[in-house]
Protein backbone atom coordinates (compact mmCIF):
# COMPACT_ATOMS: atom_id res chain seq x y z
CA UNK A 1 0.00 0.00 0.00
CA UNK A 2 1.30 3.34 -0.97
CA UNK A 3 0.88 6.28 1.76
CA UNK A 4 2.12 10.12 0.98
CA UNK A 5 4.70 11.70 3.30
CA UNK A 6 1.87 13.89 4.89
CA UNK A 7 0.40 10.61 6.04
CA UNK A 8 3.35 9.07 7.57
CA UNK A 9 3.14 10.81 11.67
CA UNK A 10 -0.90 9.71 11.73
CA UNK A 11 -0.70 6.31 10.34
CA UNK A 12 2.63 5.52 12.01
CA UNK A 13 0.80 6.03 15.01
CA UNK A 14 -1.93 4.30 13.76
CA UNK A 15 0.33 0.86 12.70
CA UNK A 16 2.51 1.43 15.65
CA UNK A 17 -1.11 0.98 17.90
CA UNK A 18 -2.03 -2.22 15.86
CA UNK A 19 0.61 -4.50 17.05
CA UNK A 20 0.77 -2.84 20.59
CA UNK A 21 -1.25 -4.34 23.82
CA UNK A 22 -4.58 -3.39 24.39
CA UNK A 23 -4.97 -0.05 25.67
CA UNK A 24 -1.13 0.73 25.18
CA UNK A 25 -1.74 3.62 22.99
CA UNK A 26 -4.53 5.68 24.93
CA UNK A 27 -2.35 8.18 26.03
CA UNK A 28 -2.31 8.92 21.47
CA UNK A 29 -5.81 9.06 21.10
CA UNK A 30 -5.09 5.66 19.35
CA UNK A 31 -6.68 1.80 20.87
CA UNK A 32 -7.50 -1.07 19.33
CA UNK A 33 -10.88 -2.55 20.12
CA UNK A 34 -12.24 -5.86 21.81
CA UNK A 35 -14.37 -7.50 18.79
CA UNK A 36 -14.92 -6.95 15.04
CA UNK A 37 -18.42 -6.70 13.33
CA UNK A 38 -20.18 -7.33 9.89
CA UNK A 39 -18.89 -9.04 6.85
CA UNK A 40 -15.90 -8.50 4.90
CA UNK A 41 -16.32 -4.54 4.30
CA UNK A 42 -15.23 -1.38 6.39
CA UNK A 43 -17.01 -0.30 8.88
CA UNK A 44 -16.96 3.20 10.72
CA UNK A 45 -18.06 3.82 14.25
CA UNK A 46 -17.56 7.65 16.06
CA UNK A 47 -17.45 8.80 19.69
CA UNK A 48 -18.59 10.75 20.79
CA UNK A 49 -21.43 12.13 18.19
CA UNK A 50 -21.54 15.77 19.62
CA UNK A 51 -18.50 17.79 21.42
CA UNK A 52 -19.46 20.80 24.06
CA UNK A 53 -17.18 23.43 24.57
CA UNK A 54 -17.22 26.41 27.00
CA UNK A 55 -14.52 28.97 27.14
CA UNK A 56 -14.56 31.81 30.18
CA UNK A 57 -12.51 33.29 32.65
CA UNK A 58 -8.96 33.28 32.35
CA UNK A 59 -9.10 30.82 29.06
CA UNK A 60 -9.54 31.52 25.82
CA UNK A 61 -10.10 28.31 23.60
CA UNK A 62 -11.24 24.85 24.51
CA UNK A 63 -10.01 21.67 22.51
CA UNK A 64 -11.77 18.01 22.58
CA UNK A 65 -11.97 15.01 20.75
CA UNK A 66 -14.13 12.91 19.24
CA UNK A 67 -12.44 9.01 18.07
CA UNK A 68 -13.10 7.78 14.53
CA UNK A 69 -13.02 3.29 14.75
CA UNK A 70 -12.44 1.38 12.40
CA UNK A 71 -14.76 -2.25 13.67
CA UNK A 72 -14.86 -3.84 10.36
CA UNK A 73 -12.99 -6.46 8.94
CA UNK A 74 -10.78 -5.06 5.78
CA UNK A 75 -9.37 -1.57 6.82
CA UNK A 76 -11.85 1.52 6.83
CA UNK A 77 -10.51 4.24 3.93
CA UNK A 78 -11.18 7.95 5.71
CA UNK A 79 -11.80 10.09 2.92
CA UNK A 80 -12.66 13.86 3.82
CA UNK A 81 -13.15 15.36 7.79
CA UNK A 82 -15.47 18.38 6.22
CA UNK A 83 -16.06 21.36 8.65
CA UNK A 84 -19.36 22.63 7.81
CA UNK A 85 -20.74 26.27 7.91
CA UNK A 86 -24.77 25.96 8.07
CA UNK A 87 -24.69 27.89 11.47
CA UNK A 88 -22.13 30.84 9.81
CA UNK A 89 -20.20 29.36 13.46
CA UNK A 90 -17.72 27.54 11.64
CA UNK A 91 -14.80 30.34 11.76
CA UNK A 92 -14.38 29.41 15.53
CA UNK A 93 -14.14 25.80 15.45
CA UNK A 94 -10.77 24.37 13.73
CA UNK A 95 -9.92 20.55 13.31
CA UNK A 96 -6.31 19.65 14.74
CA UNK A 97 -4.04 20.35 11.62
CA UNK A 98 -1.84 17.26 11.69
CA UNK A 99 -4.49 15.50 11.37
CA UNK A 100 -6.88 17.58 8.97
CA UNK A 101 -3.63 17.53 6.49
CA UNK A 102 -3.42 13.60 6.56
CA UNK A 103 -6.88 13.05 5.53
CA UNK A 104 -7.17 16.03 3.06
CA UNK A 105 -5.71 14.30 -0.30
CA UNK A 106 -9.00 12.71 -1.49
CA UNK A 107 -7.06 10.73 -4.24
CA UNK A 108 -4.66 8.92 -1.22
CA UNK A 109 -7.47 8.35 1.72
CA UNK A 110 -5.95 7.62 4.99
CA UNK A 111 -6.49 3.58 6.03
CA UNK A 112 -7.25 2.96 9.73
CA UNK A 113 -7.00 -0.81 9.64
CA UNK A 114 -9.24 -3.52 11.20
CA UNK A 115 -9.13 -2.90 15.13
CA UNK A 116 -7.90 0.64 15.03
CA UNK A 117 -9.09 4.33 16.15
CA UNK A 118 -7.82 8.07 15.14
CA UNK A 119 -8.41 10.69 17.69
CA UNK A 120 -10.11 13.96 16.00
CA UNK A 121 -8.98 16.95 18.37
CA UNK A 122 -11.36 19.81 17.48
CA UNK A 123 -10.83 23.47 19.72
CA UNK A 124 -12.94 26.41 19.78
CA UNK A 125 -11.56 29.37 19.72
CA UNK A 126 -14.40 32.03 20.05
CA UNK A 127 -14.53 35.76 19.12
CA UNK A 128 -16.93 37.00 21.06
CA UNK A 129 -19.69 36.23 23.77
CA UNK A 130 -22.42 33.55 23.10
CA UNK A 131 -23.25 30.69 21.88
CA UNK A 132 -21.63 28.79 18.49
CA UNK A 133 -22.67 25.95 16.75
CA UNK A 134 -20.96 23.56 13.88
CA UNK A 135 -20.65 20.33 12.44
CA UNK A 136 -17.94 17.77 11.01
CA UNK A 137 -19.11 15.49 8.24
CA UNK A 138 -16.68 12.05 8.40
CA UNK A 139 -16.81 10.71 5.27
CA UNK A 140 -15.31 7.05 4.84
CA UNK A 141 -15.92 3.78 2.74
CA UNK A 142 -18.12 2.03 5.24
CA UNK A 143 -21.15 0.91 2.73
CA UNK A 144 -23.75 1.59 4.97
CA UNK A 145 -22.74 4.69 6.61
CA UNK A 146 -20.60 6.74 3.97
CA UNK A 147 -20.82 10.12 6.08
CA UNK A 148 -21.06 10.77 10.15
CA UNK A 149 -22.16 13.92 11.18
CA UNK A 150 -20.33 15.55 14.79
CA UNK A 151 -22.11 18.04 16.23
CA UNK A 152 -20.21 20.83 17.84
CA UNK A 153 -21.86 23.55 20.24
CA UNK A 154 -20.10 26.15 21.99
CA UNK A 155 -20.69 28.55 24.47
CA UNK A 156 -18.26 31.78 24.98
CA UNK A 157 -18.59 34.05 28.39
CA UNK A 158 -15.80 36.17 26.80
CA UNK A 159 -15.30 40.60 26.70
CA UNK A 160 -16.36 42.17 23.58
CA UNK A 161 -15.63 45.74 22.92
CA UNK A 162 -17.74 47.99 20.64
CA UNK A 163 -16.71 51.24 19.39
CA UNK A 164 -19.44 54.02 17.56
CA UNK A 165 -20.23 55.33 15.77
CA UNK A 166 -17.47 54.08 13.54
CA UNK A 167 -17.23 54.56 10.83
CA UNK A 168 -17.27 58.71 11.62
CA UNK A 169 -17.38 60.99 9.09
CA UNK A 170 -16.80 65.18 10.38
CA UNK A 171 -17.59 66.12 6.74
CA UNK A 172 -16.39 69.84 5.11
CA UNK A 173 -14.82 72.03 7.96
CA UNK A 174 -12.89 75.16 7.42
CA UNK A 175 -8.98 74.74 7.84
CA UNK A 176 -8.63 75.90 11.70
CA UNK A 177 -11.74 75.22 13.23
CA UNK A 178 -12.34 72.59 14.83
CA UNK A 179 -14.64 70.13 15.79
CA UNK A 180 -15.39 66.60 18.15
CA UNK A 181 -16.69 63.53 17.89
CA UNK A 182 -17.27 61.60 21.49
CA UNK A 183 -16.89 57.62 20.27
CA UNK A 184 -18.78 55.26 22.92
CA UNK A 185 -16.56 52.60 24.17
CA UNK A 186 -19.06 49.53 25.07
CA UNK A 187 -18.48 46.23 26.59
CA UNK A 188 -20.78 44.07 24.83
CA UNK A 189 -19.49 41.05 26.28
CA UNK A 190 -20.15 38.71 28.57
CA UNK A 191 -17.10 38.85 31.11
CA UNK A 192 -14.91 41.97 31.91
CA UNK A 193 -13.12 43.60 29.49
CA UNK A 194 -9.39 45.77 30.10
CA UNK A 195 -8.79 48.49 27.97
CA UNK A 196 -4.64 48.74 27.98
CA UNK A 197 -3.99 50.82 25.46
CA UNK A 198 -5.25 53.21 22.41
CA UNK A 199 -3.69 55.29 19.54
CA UNK A 200 -4.41 57.12 16.74
CA UNK A 201 -2.44 57.06 13.62
CA UNK A 202 -3.48 58.80 10.59
CA UNK A 203 -3.41 62.44 8.65
CA UNK A 204 -2.87 65.50 10.40
CA UNK A 205 -5.50 67.33 12.14
CA UNK A 206 -6.68 64.40 13.77
CA UNK A 207 -6.01 64.30 16.95
CA UNK A 208 -7.16 61.69 20.03
CA UNK A 209 -8.15 63.30 23.34
CA UNK A 210 -8.12 60.44 26.20
CA UNK A 211 -10.75 60.72 28.33
CA UNK A 212 -9.21 58.42 31.48
CA UNK A 213 -6.31 57.15 32.07
CA UNK A 214 -5.41 53.26 31.57
CA UNK A 215 -5.88 50.77 31.93
CA UNK A 216 -9.39 51.03 31.98
CA UNK A 217 -11.85 48.05 33.08
CA UNK A 218 -15.59 47.86 32.04
CA UNK A 219 -18.01 45.46 33.08
CA UNK A 220 -20.50 43.92 31.16
CA UNK A 221 -22.80 46.03 29.88
CA UNK A 222 -20.86 49.52 30.81
CA UNK A 223 -18.73 51.80 28.71
CA UNK A 224 -16.77 55.26 28.69
CA UNK A 225 -16.89 58.14 26.13
CA UNK A 226 -13.70 59.42 24.58
CA UNK A 227 -13.10 62.18 22.25
CA UNK A 228 -11.66 62.49 18.31
CA UNK A 229 -10.87 66.03 17.37
CA UNK A 230 -10.40 66.88 13.83
CA UNK A 231 -8.77 70.43 13.35
CA UNK A 232 -8.20 70.28 9.18
CA UNK A 233 -4.59 71.57 8.49
CA UNK A 234 -4.71 71.53 4.39
CA UNK A 235 -7.57 70.91 2.05
CA UNK A 236 -8.72 67.79 0.90
CA UNK A 237 -10.08 64.49 3.14
CA UNK A 238 -8.09 63.36 6.20
CA UNK A 239 -8.22 60.05 7.02
CA UNK A 240 -7.55 58.33 10.68
CA UNK A 241 -7.92 55.29 13.12
CA UNK A 242 -8.52 54.59 17.07
CA UNK A 243 -6.91 51.29 17.55
CA UNK A 244 -7.89 50.14 20.54
CA UNK A 245 -6.11 47.10 22.12
CA UNK A 246 -8.03 45.54 24.81
CA UNK A 247 -8.35 41.53 26.28
CA UNK A 248 -11.42 41.36 23.48
CA UNK A 249 -10.62 37.89 21.99
CA UNK A 250 -10.71 39.44 18.79
CA UNK A 251 -7.28 41.92 19.77
CA UNK A 252 -7.15 45.21 18.71
CA UNK A 253 -10.89 46.87 17.68
CA UNK A 254 -10.79 49.89 15.85
CA UNK A 255 -13.06 52.59 14.64
CA UNK A 256 -12.41 55.03 11.30
CA UNK A 257 -12.46 58.83 11.04
CA UNK A 258 -12.41 60.86 8.35
CA UNK A 259 -12.97 64.99 7.51
CA UNK A 260 -12.82 67.19 4.20
CA UNK A 261 -10.80 70.73 4.93
CA UNK A 262 -11.61 73.69 3.18
CA UNK A 263 -9.61 77.27 2.95
CA UNK A 264 -10.74 80.56 3.06
CA UNK A 265 -8.04 81.05 0.53
CA UNK A 266 -4.20 81.25 0.28
CA UNK A 267 -1.73 84.03 1.71
CA UNK A 268 2.13 84.47 0.83
CA UNK A 269 4.53 87.24 1.89
CA UNK A 270 7.88 87.64 0.59
CA UNK A 271 11.20 89.24 2.36
CA UNK A 272 14.47 90.89 1.09
CA UNK A 273 17.44 88.75 3.68
CA UNK A 274 19.17 91.74 4.92
CA UNK A 275 22.47 90.51 6.06
CA UNK A 276 23.89 91.24 9.90
CA UNK A 277 20.59 92.27 11.05
CA UNK A 278 21.49 94.49 14.46
CA UNK A 279 20.54 93.68 18.40
CA UNK A 280 22.13 95.91 21.13
CA UNK A 281 22.82 94.16 24.26
CA UNK A 282 22.92 95.53 27.40
CA UNK A 283 24.61 93.50 30.48
CA UNK A 284 24.02 95.09 33.94
CA UNK A 285 25.79 93.20 36.44
CA UNK A 286 25.21 93.67 40.62
CA UNK A 287 29.12 94.20 41.63
CA UNK A 288 27.66 93.57 45.64
CA UNK A 289 29.86 91.56 47.59
CA UNK A 290 27.93 88.38 47.64
CA UNK A 291 28.93 88.31 43.45
CA UNK A 292 32.63 88.53 44.36
CA UNK A 293 32.84 85.52 41.87
CA UNK A 294 30.38 86.49 39.21
CA UNK A 295 33.16 88.25 36.64
CA UNK A 296 35.13 84.99 36.70
CA UNK A 297 31.82 83.15 35.54
CA UNK A 298 31.12 85.51 33.14
CA UNK A 299 34.36 85.57 31.62
CA UNK A 300 34.69 81.87 31.08
CA UNK A 301 30.89 81.63 29.36
CA UNK A 302 32.30 84.89 27.08
CA UNK A 303 33.42 82.32 24.35
CA UNK A 304 29.67 80.67 24.42
CA UNK A 305 27.96 83.77 24.11
CA UNK A 306 30.18 85.07 21.06
CA UNK A 307 29.85 82.15 19.51
CA UNK A 308 26.40 82.27 18.90
CA UNK A 309 25.88 85.42 18.16
CA UNK A 310 28.53 85.49 15.67
CA UNK A 311 26.87 82.69 14.03
CA UNK A 312 24.28 84.70 12.88
CA UNK A 313 25.53 88.61 12.67
CA UNK A 314 27.99 91.12 13.29
CA UNK A 315 25.57 93.75 13.69
CA UNK A 316 25.88 93.29 17.21
CA UNK A 317 26.47 96.18 19.98
CA UNK A 318 27.44 95.09 23.40
CA UNK A 319 27.40 97.38 26.61
CA UNK A 320 28.72 96.70 30.17
CA UNK A 321 27.46 98.47 32.92
CA UNK A 322 27.93 98.20 36.57
CA UNK A 323 28.66 101.80 38.08
CA UNK A 324 26.14 104.44 39.15
CA UNK A 325 26.79 106.89 36.26
CA UNK A 326 25.45 104.27 33.57
CA UNK A 327 28.48 104.23 31.52
CA UNK A 328 29.73 101.71 29.88
CA UNK A 329 32.78 100.47 31.17
CA UNK A 330 34.76 99.48 28.15
CA UNK A 331 32.33 101.31 25.71
CA UNK A 332 30.54 100.25 22.85
CA UNK A 333 32.00 96.12 22.50
CA UNK A 334 31.40 95.28 18.61
CA UNK A 335 32.33 92.01 16.65
CA UNK A 336 35.34 94.39 15.12
CA UNK A 337 37.04 95.28 18.40
CA UNK A 338 40.93 94.13 18.38
CA UNK A 339 40.95 92.97 21.90
CA UNK A 340 37.07 91.76 22.21
CA UNK A 341 37.63 89.16 24.97
CA UNK A 342 40.05 91.58 27.17
CA UNK A 343 38.21 94.09 26.59
CA UNK A 344 34.92 92.32 27.98
CA UNK A 345 37.12 90.30 31.09
CA UNK A 346 38.15 94.06 32.10
CA UNK A 347 34.43 95.37 31.83
CA UNK A 348 32.74 92.73 34.13
CA UNK A 349 35.21 93.16 36.77
CA UNK A 350 35.06 96.78 36.94
CA UNK A 351 33.74 98.47 40.15
CA UNK A 352 33.64 97.53 43.80
CA UNK A 353 30.89 97.24 45.94
CA UNK A 354 31.50 100.18 48.13
CA UNK A 355 32.23 102.56 45.35
CA UNK A 356 27.98 101.95 43.94
CA UNK A 357 24.59 102.74 44.61
CA UNK A 358 22.77 100.94 41.85
CA UNK A 359 24.71 97.46 41.87
CA UNK A 360 21.47 96.13 43.35
CA UNK A 361 18.84 98.19 41.57
CA UNK A 362 20.08 97.26 37.72
CA UNK A 363 16.34 98.12 36.11
CA UNK A 364 17.07 101.78 37.15
CA UNK A 365 20.85 101.15 36.11
CA UNK A 366 19.90 100.15 32.60
CA UNK A 367 17.40 102.84 32.42
CA UNK A 368 20.43 105.20 32.92
CA UNK A 369 22.63 103.67 30.80
CA UNK A 370 20.22 103.65 27.42
CA UNK A 371 19.47 107.23 28.95
CA UNK A 372 23.08 107.78 27.94
CA UNK A 373 23.06 106.17 25.03
CA UNK A 374 19.98 108.51 23.00
CA UNK A 375 20.86 111.63 24.37
CA UNK A 376 24.60 112.12 22.67
CA UNK A 377 26.17 110.87 25.72
CA UNK A 378 28.50 108.62 27.34
CA UNK A 379 26.88 105.61 25.34
CA UNK A 380 26.39 107.14 22.02
CA UNK A 381 26.01 105.09 18.96
CA UNK A 382 24.50 102.00 21.03
CA UNK A 383 20.98 102.09 20.27
CA UNK A 384 20.09 102.02 16.67
CA UNK A 385 16.74 102.28 14.74
CA UNK A 386 14.67 98.96 14.99
CA UNK A 387 17.07 97.11 16.62
CA UNK A 388 15.90 94.82 19.40
CA UNK A 389 17.54 96.13 22.85
CA UNK A 390 18.21 93.17 25.11
CA UNK A 391 18.83 93.80 28.83
CA UNK A 392 20.63 91.17 30.68
CA UNK A 393 20.59 91.50 34.61
CA UNK A 394 23.13 89.80 36.88
CA UNK A 395 22.58 89.41 40.57
CA UNK A 396 21.77 87.95 43.19
CA UNK A 397 19.54 90.50 45.32
CA UNK A 398 16.13 91.44 44.29
CA UNK A 399 15.23 94.54 42.35
CA UNK A 400 15.41 97.38 45.06
CA UNK A 401 14.48 100.74 43.18
CA UNK A 402 11.57 100.59 45.02
CA UNK A 403 13.52 101.25 48.54
CA UNK A 404 14.82 104.62 46.98
CA UNK A 405 10.97 106.17 45.83
CA UNK A 406 8.14 103.72 46.01
CA UNK A 407 7.22 104.88 42.31
CA UNK A 408 9.98 103.19 41.27
CA UNK A 409 8.55 99.45 40.94
CA UNK A 410 10.09 96.80 38.50
CA UNK A 411 6.52 98.00 35.96
CA UNK A 412 7.96 101.55 36.34
CA UNK A 413 11.18 100.82 35.06
CA UNK A 414 9.29 98.48 32.03
CA UNK A 415 7.64 101.30 30.78
CA UNK A 416 10.71 104.03 30.91
CA UNK A 417 12.52 100.90 29.14
CA UNK A 418 9.73 100.42 26.83
CA UNK A 419 9.36 103.98 25.89
CA UNK A 420 13.39 104.33 25.12
CA UNK A 421 13.33 101.05 23.09
CA UNK A 422 10.27 102.57 20.86
CA UNK A 423 8.03 99.63 21.59
CA UNK A 424 7.09 96.56 23.24
CA UNK A 425 8.29 94.36 20.82
CA UNK A 426 11.65 96.19 20.38
CA UNK A 427 12.39 95.74 24.41
CA UNK A 428 13.88 91.96 26.16
CA UNK A 429 14.35 91.93 29.69
CA UNK A 430 16.26 88.47 30.80
CA UNK A 431 18.25 87.46 33.63
CA UNK A 432 20.75 86.04 35.65
CA UNK A 433 19.42 86.06 38.77
CA UNK A 434 18.68 84.13 41.84
CA UNK A 435 15.63 82.11 40.66
CA UNK A 436 16.45 78.83 42.85
CA UNK A 437 17.01 81.46 46.66
CA UNK A 438 20.68 80.92 46.99
CA UNK A 439 20.92 84.49 48.55
CA UNK A 440 17.62 86.92 48.50
CA UNK A 441 15.45 85.95 45.23
CA UNK A 442 14.93 87.65 42.62
CA UNK A 443 11.58 90.16 43.58
CA UNK A 444 11.04 92.57 40.63
CA UNK A 445 13.10 91.39 38.03
CA UNK A 446 11.49 88.05 37.77
CA UNK A 447 7.98 90.21 36.84
CA UNK A 448 10.01 92.70 34.72
CA UNK A 449 11.81 89.70 32.57
CA UNK A 450 8.14 87.43 32.39
CA UNK A 451 6.36 90.76 31.36
CA UNK A 452 8.90 91.46 28.42
CA UNK A 453 9.12 87.21 26.90
CA UNK A 454 12.59 87.51 28.40
CA UNK A 455 15.04 84.35 29.73
CA UNK A 456 15.43 83.51 33.27
CA UNK A 457 18.81 81.87 34.25
CA UNK A 458 19.67 81.06 37.74
CA UNK A 459 22.93 82.54 39.32
CA UNK A 460 23.37 79.76 41.56
CA UNK A 461 24.47 77.55 38.55
CA UNK A 462 28.60 76.96 39.04
CA UNK A 463 28.77 76.98 35.20
CA UNK A 464 27.44 79.98 33.21
CA UNK A 465 28.49 79.15 29.70
CA UNK A 466 24.88 77.68 28.79
CA UNK A 467 23.05 80.31 30.38
CA UNK A 468 24.97 82.97 28.57
CA UNK A 469 24.78 80.90 24.98
CA UNK A 470 21.44 80.36 25.46
CA UNK A 471 20.90 84.33 26.06
CA UNK A 472 23.30 84.99 22.93
CA UNK A 473 20.17 83.11 21.38
CA UNK A 474 17.03 85.21 22.49
CA UNK A 475 19.31 88.02 21.65
CA UNK A 476 18.68 86.79 18.21
CA UNK A 477 15.19 85.50 18.66
CA UNK A 478 13.55 88.96 17.30
CA UNK A 479 16.40 89.51 14.42
CA UNK A 480 13.60 88.12 11.75
CA UNK A 481 10.42 89.28 12.09
CA UNK A 482 8.52 87.97 8.84
CA UNK A 483 5.36 89.85 10.07
CA UNK A 484 2.12 88.62 8.02
CA UNK A 485 -0.94 90.20 5.72
CA UNK A 486 -3.13 87.75 6.97
CA UNK A 487 -4.22 85.43 9.60
CA UNK A 488 -2.54 82.06 9.11
CA UNK A 489 -4.02 78.41 10.40
CA UNK A 490 -0.60 78.13 11.95
CA UNK A 491 0.36 74.62 10.57
CA UNK A 492 -0.24 74.89 7.44
CA UNK A 493 2.58 77.67 7.40
CA UNK A 494 5.73 76.57 5.10
CA UNK A 495 8.96 78.85 4.81
CA UNK A 496 11.28 78.77 1.89
CA UNK A 497 14.41 80.52 1.50
CA UNK A 498 15.39 80.70 -2.23
CA UNK A 499 13.15 78.22 -2.86
CA UNK A 500 14.40 75.40 -0.04
CA UNK A 501 11.83 75.08 2.65
CA UNK A 502 13.24 76.01 5.96
CA UNK A 503 12.55 73.73 8.72
CA UNK A 504 13.51 73.92 12.92
CA UNK A 505 14.75 77.13 12.21
CA UNK A 506 11.86 79.32 12.78
CA UNK A 507 8.58 79.83 15.15
CA UNK A 508 5.46 81.30 14.88
CA UNK A 509 4.39 84.44 17.02
CA UNK A 510 0.69 84.57 16.88
CA UNK A 511 0.05 87.69 19.20
CA UNK A 512 2.11 89.32 16.37
CA UNK A 513 0.99 87.58 13.45
CA UNK A 514 4.70 86.81 12.55
CA UNK A 515 7.16 84.18 11.52
CA UNK A 516 10.24 84.38 13.49
CA UNK A 517 13.29 82.97 11.57
CA UNK A 518 16.09 81.67 14.58
CA UNK A 519 19.87 81.88 13.67
CA UNK A 520 21.85 82.76 10.84
CA UNK A 521 20.15 83.04 7.42
CA UNK A 522 22.34 83.32 4.59
CA UNK A 523 20.20 83.66 0.63
CA UNK A 524 18.68 86.35 -0.83
CA UNK A 525 15.04 85.69 -0.05
CA UNK A 526 12.57 84.48 2.48
CA UNK A 527 9.27 83.49 1.56
CA UNK A 528 6.21 82.80 3.68
CA UNK A 529 2.92 80.66 2.26
CA UNK A 530 -0.01 79.57 4.40
CA UNK A 531 -3.59 78.87 4.17
CA UNK A 532 -5.56 81.96 5.09
CA UNK A 533 -8.22 81.19 8.37
CA UNK A 534 -11.70 81.93 8.03
CA UNK A 535 -14.46 82.69 10.36
CA UNK A 536 -15.40 79.08 12.42
CA UNK A 537 -18.66 78.22 13.18
CA UNK A 538 -20.04 79.23 16.47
Amino acid sequence: MVRTSRQTTVLVAILACSAAPLGACSDHGFSPVDKLVGDDAPRIEIAPASLDYWVGGTTTTDTRSFVVRSIGVAPLSLTALELTDETGDAGVFEIDPAVAAAVADPDLPLLIESGDELEVPVTFSPLGPGAAGARILVRSDDPELPQQPVTLTGQADTPSLAISPSPHDFGTAQVGCPSTVELRLENVGTAALTIEDWSLSGDSGLTHLPSEALPIVLAPGSWIFTEVAFSPTFEGTATSSLVVDSTDPRGAVSAEQSGTGTAAGTGEDVFDVVDDLPVDILLAIDRSASMEDDAARLTAGFSDFLGVLAGATTGWHLGVVTLDDGCFNEGVLTADHPTLSDAFATAVSTGQDRDIALDEALLQLSDRAVGAALDGGCNAGFRREDSLLHVIVVTDEPERSHEEAAAWTWQHWVDALTDKAGSPDALQISGIVDSEDCNEGADGYLEAIAETGGEVHSVCAADWGSALASLAEASLGRLRVLSLTQDPVPASIVVTLDGVEQTGNWDYDAAANAVVMRGGITGRELRVGYLVEGLCPE
